[in-house]
């Protein structure tokens, strides 16, 4: 089925054409009419299978651009996904100038009450720092029609339950939507609870994992351990990968023993700042770095489209841990290679998890070899964002509300440029000292050039690229 059977917008499609989203996936295709149709939905789907624009797409095409309030609320486990989800909102609803906000822990909460002022169609946010907004009041969710929880078991594991039921209890009658890889007690009791005659999805497969990916494991010992890894780099070579350990110190010593190689490499785990976690995972999904060094924070809704391998160093001890961590390769439909390191003390977890997803792990080796200069050096990745960016650019304004500029006396600016029509402009955001606005199709250096030379509200405003 390709997009354009499903009755989409023309804006719509034309972004999703630009984002190279070519066949619908089935998840896609048995979600998007249901959520188009305004009825509640729980889906099981594995990860990678294309769940966050099953629900996007259909939800950017209910947003009411003219309401200021928020009209869809996306929670989420991780600030990671939170951060992902937003953007994956915003660039399929380019066309329709959504704005999506994401919004979580660890982040001044300050910023955060200044742009919930703006025009914000989409809340993407943690559920402790969503429930903090709404319990000081700066998070109105009045106008919210759609209530989605992406990762639902995930949430409940992290022991959300209590904070997500006051959230829920907050909300208007609206349309709720539960979306996770795996299921567990805490999801249907939601689900009984807060649901209104869901429609029940489950992606049906002959196994729950991801089969694109072949399943591999090396027997080591504790002193031969980092060695090994280092030789299936260098035989492998992959395009980008992820390395996977299950505390935080051995995310820090994989990295040291990497980066004194001279591995091209960056990681995330739960005690870094938050703004060097998002820094780490934007740059290596940019292509800046070949290797991830992560613990399973980032094993959850990541959308990374070219991994082909994922390293096990730390031996996964769930079969739920090993789909959510395998599942960053073999993304949709391409595919991909997991290896974990196991010490014979270990083998229970393999054979555990082989009866459990009725699967088969092959034993493997590493070859001896020297470190490859290839693997030193990172390899650009090309994003479907970065094609979206060649047709929108986002102008910087020094003056906002300082100046009392609002969205009309830029669009106004904007349009006294007769090769550029109202169809042209997309999200404006005026902030105290400065303002942004994106120019769609295109005419960015354009617009920039032209309102070099222009007044905004009888006065010459430095205008620029935003970086």
């Amino acid at each position: 089925m390709k997009f354009n059977e499903l009755g989409l917008s023309a804006e719509i499609l034309k972004a999703l054409d630009i984002l190279e989203y070519k066949e619908v996936l089935p998840v896609q295709e048995k979600v998007i009419p249901i959520l188009l149709d305004k009825k509640d939905v729980i889906v099981r789907s594995k990860t990678g299978s294309g769940k966050t624009a099953s629900y996007a797409i259909p939800e950017i095409e209910k947003i009411d651009w003219m309401l200021n309030q928020p009209q869809v609320l996306v929670l989420t486990p991780t600030r990671e996904l939170a951060k992902q989800v937003a953007g994956e909102f915003k660039a399929i609803g380019s066309y329709k100038r959504i704005n999506a906000l994401p919004i979580f822990g660890q982040q001044p909460i300050k910023g955060q009450i200044t742009a919930l002022k703006q025009k914000v169609h989409v809340v993407c946010g943690t559920i402790g720092r969503i429930l903090d907004h709404i319990e000081r009041g700066t998070l109105d969710l009045s106008m919210v029609h759609t209530c989605i929880i992406d990762e639902a078991d995930e949430c409940f594991k992290l022991g959300f339950l209590d904070d997500l039921e006051k959230i829920l209890q907050t909300l208007p009658l609206c349309n709720m939507a539960l979306f996770s890889a795996t299921m567990n007690d805490d999801v249907k009791q939601i689900a009984g609870k807060y649901l209104h005659d869901p429609v029940e999805i489950q992606i049906k497969e002959a196994k729950e994992y991801n089969t694109n990916i072949s399943l591999y494991y090396v027997k080591v010992t504790k002193e031969n351990k980092m060695e090994t890894l280092f030789h299936l780099m260098n035989e492998h070579k992959p395009s980008q990968a992820i390395i996977f350990c299950n505390f935080r110190e051995n995310v820090e010593t994989v990295f040291d023993a990497f980066y004194d190689e001279g591995y091209s490499c960056c990681m995330i785990h739960g005690g870094l700042d938050q703004d060097e976690r998002l820094l780490n995972m934007q740059d290596f999904k940019k292509g800046m770095f070949r290797f991830l060094i992560a613990s399973d924070v980032a094993a959850r809704g990541i959308d990374i489209e070219k991994i082909s391998h994922v390293y096990n160093y730390d031996c996964p001890t769930t079969a739920e841990n090993l789909i959510h961590r395998i599942g960053r390769s073999g993304r949709v439909d391409r595919r991909g290679e997991s290896y974990t390191l196991v010490l014979d003390t270990q083998m229970k977890y393999i054979e555990r998890m082989e009866e459990e997803l009725d699967t088969h792990f092959i034993e493997t080796y590493a070859k001896k070899s020297v470190m490859s200069k290839e693997l030193a050096t990172s390899e650009r990745v090309h994003l479907k964002d970065e094609k979206l960016s060649e047709q929108i650019m986002k102008l910087y304004l020094k003056g906002g509300k300082n100046k009392k500029i609002r969205p009309g006396d830029i669009v106004g600016a904007i349009l006294e440029n007769k090769n550029v029509t109202f169809e042209d402009i997309g999200v404006i955001e005026i902030l105290e000292h400065q303002s942004y606005v994106d120019i769609l199709n295109g005419k960015g250096e354009m617009v920039l050039e032209d309102l070099k030379k222009r007044k905004i509200k009888n006065k010459m405003i430095i205008v620029e690229k935003a970086k």
